[in-house]
């Protein structure tokens, strides 16, 4: 698990799995602890943007796959939906899971503090 800090914000933890892909994500390397300077804050945010907005037509391109398929299937006794549903993918996408990140850096940016990353054992 990853604790993100900031004076212009609450601390929050993220998940490992989720910490290390929005680390990729981002292109941020990953260390035991880090620090994004208020100049890169910017360059992050726009990311954050474009990931959020593919993540979000990912979503609904997902969501109407579910419905096709739960209408096309209704009715019939043999059919796993929650087998289904699982392959399509994870409940709470990157883009959701970014949502605190992105707060505590527009907030970090407004006020022109630095944001700490540290693992937690």
């Amino acid at each position: 698990m990853v604790r993100f800090m900031s004076k212009a914000s609450a601390s929050f933890i993220m998940a490992e799995a989720s910490a290390q892909a929005a680390f990729e994500a981002l292109g941020l390397e990953r260390k035991p602890e880090g620090v994004v300077v208020v100049e890169r804050i910017p360059a992050l945010l726009a990311r954050i943007a474009e990931l959020m907005a593919a993540g979000r037509t990912q979503a609904a391109q997902q969501a109407a796959a579910v419905a096709a398929l739960q209408k096309a299937v209704e009715g019939q006794p043999d059919v796993d939906l929650a087998a289904i549903g699982e392959q399509l993918g994870p409940g709470v996408g990157l883009h959701q899971r970014l949502v605190p990140l992105r707060d505590m850096l527009q907030r970090a940016l407004a006020r022109q503090e630095p944001v700490v990353w540290t693992e937690l054992s």
